[in-house]
């Protein structure tokens, strides 16, 4: 039963981490972070699997079923949005996973 509960209250986390998101503009807009916790820059900042990191990952994460573990601290997630880097975007469409030179794909 314990696994059950994790479970819920994984559920949980990510549908209040998805109300913090606009997603209205559909799958081609960007989808920007709406909560007032933001770092430097106008990335969304969240805490999230034991740590303080920018939304953007967390978006990644849940949308490629990857845990930040997996993207490490060495790699960013880029914001490739149509418009131009747009911090506050969580659009997982728009991200990909890379150094700061470039881009490298994690899942």
């Amino acid at each position: 039963m314990s696994g059950d509960l994790k479970e819920l209250a994984r559920k949980a986390l990510e549908a209040e981490f998805w109300r913090k998101i606009d997603r209205s503009g559909g799958d081609a807009a960007c989808w920007p972070w709406m909560a007032a916790s933001r770092h430097d820059f106008g990335y969304g900042s969240v805490y999230w699997e034991g740590r303080h990191t920018q939304a953007a990952r967390v978006a990644y994460v849940l949308y490629h079923g990857v845990t930040l573990a997996r993207i490490g601290s060495d790699l960013v997630v880029r914001h490739l949005c149509p418009g131009g880097s747009n911090p506050g975007c969580c659009n997982p469409h728009h991200l990909k996973v890379g150094s700061r030179s470039r881009t490298c794909m994690i899942v």
